[in-house]
């Protein structure tokens, strides 16, 4: 699937890419529609395939089909679109996009670059810079990005949940800072 939508990818290479990624990522899942599955909403999906593949329609035959209404948001899904709406860079409807899929993505099992379909953690990084440079700012330090936003969450709400006052002195340094490590799932590049 990515290299079909890559030869299909028009406008931005990098966001062609991300998109790609994600996209053959999420059409190996079989709850709800491939929409549901991205976060988006069906109109939204045709933008971003309209705009980054060619005028591409739909991904109907290439990705598996699953009932729509399969998806109850977490409730934190909103909150999370809002703290990436709130760090956009331009005010552009891929923002918008990206915020919706890296929010409904963020409550998957892995590393947010694994479940993204991402070769690496580089990626995200390159996401953030380039569409949320706010976010990208706050973690000067590079804790983990699924720890960093839900601490982002959290620390709006003012709930403090972390063990330590600082992050220097936390038993749990390693696991927010550690290194990402893990290979690409199945469906990276695949």
């Amino acid at each position: 699937m990515y290299r079909w939508l890559m030869e299909h990818a028009t406008g931005d290479p990098f966001d062609a890419h991300c998109f790609a990624c994600v996209i053959s990522a999420r059409c190996e899942d079989v709850e709800g529609t491939l929409a549901e599955r991205l976060g988006l909403s069906g109109d939204d999906l045709a933008a971003l395939l309209r705009a980054h593949f060619g005028g591409l329609e739909e991904t109907d035959g290439l990705c598996a089909k699953g009932e729509a209404g399969a998806f109850e948001p977490a409730i934190e899904e909103k909150d999370l679109i809002g703290l990436f709406l709130d760090h956009r860079a331009r005010n552009r409807p891929e923002e918008a996009w990206f915020a919706a899929v890296l929010a409904r993505t963020a409550q998957r099992a892995n590393h947010l670059w694994q479940d993204l379909g991402f070769t690496s953690r580089d990626d995200v990084s390159g996401l953030m810079e380039r569409h949320f440079p706010g976010l990208k700012a706050l973690n000067a330090r590079d804790m983990k990005w699924k720890k960093f936003l839900y601490k982002q969450l959290c620390d709006r709400e003012d709930i403090h949940i972390c063990k330590a006052p600082n992050c220097e002195v936390c038993t749990d340094f390693a696991i927010c800072f550690g290194p990402e490590d893990g290979e690409p799932l199945e469906s990276a590049h695949g």
